[in-house]
């Protein structure tokens, strides 16, 4: 039913309620759905099961481990091509409702809140040691009747490792957002999920900024508590220490080497889709006189030799975008010059355009993200001098 509700296909979605409906009622049993798709749809759903009895039971994570692991997904599946510290910048300055508590709020306005139930996804707060076990337990089902269930130590769509996931968003310069491109993305999946699930624990967590971090906390934590307090509920002590992430001063490094491991697995338990790929970034690199980076660090694990590319700035194609769009606010496109400045070295005048976006727009974040790392390298450049 999630792809239905994901496709917007709401009659195919009806009727596949009124099939499960039928067979419920047949076996005189409670109908239980699972989906994430649900989740941002509380309208929807509420649209959809009218005249049903409805209960939800609802898992929310840290609002950090949940972006991390929403860029972790996107990477895996829908061909992202940015880092996390990109992805965190670019989600600062937007709250997302799935994120901050908005959703949990309509879903108990929609059902009343002895129809919602909230569990934390926090390993301190499962009953029973375990998100199966405390869900059972949601569910009535305790004591014998829970033994009876045997729970599998099987891994499903977790995570990639740290390293699978900077080798797959390398390799999504490479390959193409459409249907023809299943089969190949389907087996790298496979492959890089099994290295992931055998090195997932001998990695490190991935990283952030401290201001990134602070600022993203300070963003989605204080709404969040208002919807909890809302709700009169009160989430554990250990709920907004993320689990997924750390802080560190430097920006996420992968040694070659460390992507050359994932490299090889790759290789050997996919041989022709190696190859594939290996064929795809020759092609790029006889193609374009100067290539995207992703592409040279793919030629470096993949032994394919490149001539050196000159050096060149150009304007990233989210930049080019804004800069060309009638309807882009002036602050806005003062920031994107001003981050091109800082790319280029040019501090001063990052410093100098920054400062003025963010006297336009004093409420920007992201603006402020900006100008605060321009002026602190520019006065570090200014004392070394």
């Amino acid at each position: 039913m999630g792809k239905l509700l994901v496709d917007g296909d709401i009659d195919s979605a009806k009727s596949l309620i009124g099939e499960w409906k039928k067979e419920a009622q047949k076996l005189k049993k409670v109908m239980l759905i699972s989906t994430e798709a649900a989740f941002g749809r509380s309208q929807l759903i509420s649209d959809l099961f009218t005249g049903y009895d409805v209960e939800v039971i609802c898992y929310i994570r840290n609002p950090l481990d949940s972006l991390v692991s929403r860029h972790n997904q996107m990477i895996k599946r829908h061909f992202y091509k940015h880092d996390l510290q990109h992805y965190l910048e670019r989600v600062m300055s937007n709250l997302n409702e799935e994120v901050d508590g908005t959703v949990l709020s309509n879903w108990a306005e929609l059902l009343g809140a002895k129809n919602f139930l909230l569990r934390f996804y926090d390993s301190q707060s499962f009953s029973g040691g375990s998100i199966e076990t405390d869900f059972l337990d949601c569910l009535g089902v305790k004591g014998f009747r829970a033994r009876r269930y045997k729970l599998t130590k099987e891994r499903i769509n977790n995570s990639y490792s740290i390293n699978a996931t900077e080798f797959k968003r390398l390799l999504n310069h490479v390959l193409a957002d459409c249907h023809e491109e299943k089969p190949l993305a389907l087996k790298i999946d496979r492959s890089l999920q099994q290295f992931s699930d055998t090195n997932v624990n001998k990695e490190r967590r991935p990283c952030c900024s401290e201001q990134i971090y602070n600022e993203l906390a300070k963003t989605y934590n204080v709404p969040l508590q208002h919807a909890f307090d809302s709700l009169n509920i009160k989430p554990p002590a250990t709920f907004f220490n993320p689990e997924r992430i750390e802080v560190s001063a430097k920006r996420q490094n992968h040694s070659l080497l460390d992507l050359l491991e994932v490299a090889d697995f790759f290789k050997r338990k996919a041989p022709n889709e190696y190859q594939e790929l290996k064929n795809r970034v020759e092609q790029q690199l006889t193609k374009k006189q100067v290539c995207d980076y992703a592409v040279y660090r793919l030629a470096d694990l993949f032994g394919v030799p490149y001539f050196e590319p000159p050096i060149a700035y150009g304007l990233p194609v989210h930049s080019l975008d804004l800069l060309t769009d009638k309807a882009t606010p002036r602050h806005e496109l003062l920031k994107e010059v001003g981050k091109l400045m800082y790319a280029q070295g040019q501090l001063k005048q990052s410093v100098r355009l920054l400062t003025f976006a963010s006297e336009l727009a004093p409420k920007s974040k992201g603006i402020r993200l900006h100008l605060n790392r321009a002026r602190g390298k520019f006065q570090k450049e200014k004392a070394r001098n």
